[in-house]
């Protein structure tokens, strides 16, 4: 695909970014001649105009009339990136493939009408395929002119007969790759767009949210962890507090409460999420797998100790009412320092805020949506991703394969390909 660039430049000149597809190899490259260079492999005969050589460039300018209908190009671009991650998958060492390029080819989807459920389909069938060809139940050819199938639970449909007894031979049809995801929320991907703009910009994204609201200086103590998994049990715990001072209710009909309540639920099932992360898939996290563990359950055991005594008594208590007891049973009987931390975020919240609850709301989501996005997606934990494949899938690894087709496998600070961030 470098190759493919370099003879792009030069007989076009620079290309232009936007909604022109970057040259991403969709099929051919098998039947063509390679010969081993000093620093990579390079195709021996012609350009990628001949000779059976399918990009995704051709494709998204071919007038076929097939090719015009979205969701067949879509499943094209869907099976390039699946090649990019399978050489990613392989350990190869892959050469940047023009993230500039790639990241406002992206952006130009996302902008489009519905474009967000339609990058997230995109991702979702890259890591369809992805399953299917390291996971399969059976054994599996994948062909382009297979039928993509998005009412149906199915990636791809086959239709096969047999050529020599066409006359008498049934029409047989099998289904390939399942859909094993059905819905993400949508601003996850719009935070994805505005937020890749600021990589980088700060030494500490975890806090980049919090300086964008006048009070956020306040917390930015609740920031200094020793590591990604105390900061979310931290964060998770404050929270679930300002969850219970603040629960859902059915009489929102003024805008600002609309406006909070959208707040709160993205902060509240994102933060559920990372808890998820931690109590079942722990490898996906940056952090040491036997240390987040051993922390999760220490303040999980003390959390269920302390709140037991609550459970006894089953009384029914108005929002502030539960409120104040619970912060009293976890000040007066935590032991773990970052349970006794994260009831002080979460009192420090409520109190502080109590008069603007859309503001804290607010700063919740943009913290969950940046700790999503920064310090758990990006990440060269090949292992735990394919497990998560193996397995079904993760949402955070339909971000992590987003974050790594845009040139990012890093979070910020650490060495590798996150400076890309920088031309962006």
């Amino acid at each position: 695909m470098q190759q493919l660039q370099q003879q792009e430049r030069s007989q076009h000149g620079e290309p232009l970014v936007g909604e022109v597809a970057p040259p991403l190899l969709v099929m051919g490259e098998d039947r063509r001649q390679v010969v081993n260079h000093p620093h990579r492999y390079v195709f021996t005969n012609g350009s990628g105009d001949n000779n059976g050589l399918v990009t995704l460039d051709k494709i998204w300018q071919s007038d076929n009339v097939l090719l015009t209908i979205p969701k067949l190009k879509d499943l094209c671009l869907s099976y390039a990136l699946f090649k990019l991650m399978r050489c990613r998958f392989a350990r190869y060492k892959i050469s940047d493939v023009d993230s500039v390029r790639m990241l406002a080819f992206s952006r130009s989807l996302l902008l489009m009408e519905g474009g967000h459920d339609r990058v997230f389909r995109v991702i979702a069938d890259e890591l369809c395929f992805v399953h299917d060809y390291y996971y399969p139940s059976s054994s599996i050819s994948y062909a382009m002119k297979a039928q993509h199938q998005r009412g149906q639970l199915t990636q791809i449909e086959c239709h096969f007969w047999c050529t020599q007894l066409l006359a008498a031979s049934k029409r047989r049809h099998k289904n390939f790759g399942s859909l094993y995801v059905d819905l993400v929320v949508v601003f996850l991907l719009l935070a994805l767009v505005l937020s890749t703009e600021r990589w980088g910009a700060s030494n500490h994204n975890r806090t980049a949210s919090l300086h964008r609201i006048h009070v956020g200086d306040r917390f930015i103590r609740a920031c200094n962890g020793k590591g990604t998994a105390d900061i979310i049990l931290t964060w998770h715990i404050a929270t679930c507090i300002l969850e219970v001072r603040h629960p859902y209710r059915h009489d929102m009909v003024e805008d600002s409460s609309l406006v909070a309540h959208q707040h709160k639920i993205v902060a509240t099932h994102l933060s559920r999420y990372c808890a998820y992360l931690m109590t079942w898939f722990p490898e996906i996290l940056p952090d040491e797998v036997e240390w987040s563990k051993t922390l999760y359950d220490a303040v999980h055991q003390d959390a269920t100790r302390v709140i037991s005594v609550r459970a006894a008594t089953s009384l029914q208590l108005a929002p502030e009412a539960e409120y104040l007891e619970l912060v009293q049973l976890l000040s007066e009987g935590s032991r773990h320092e970052v349970l006794q931390n994260g009831v002080r975020l979460g009192k420090q919240l409520v109190e502080e805020l109590n008069e603007a609850e859309e503001t804290a709301w607010a700063m919740l989501a943009d913290f969950w949506v940046e700790m999503i996005l920064y310090g758990v997606a990006p990440s060269n934990n090949l292992r735990g991703h394919s497990k998560a494949i193996a397995r079904g899938g993760e949402v955070i690894t339909l971000l992590w394969a987003l974050l790594f087709h845009v040139g990012i496998v890093s979070r910020p600070g650490e060495t590798g390909r996150a400076a890309i961030a920088a031309s962006v």
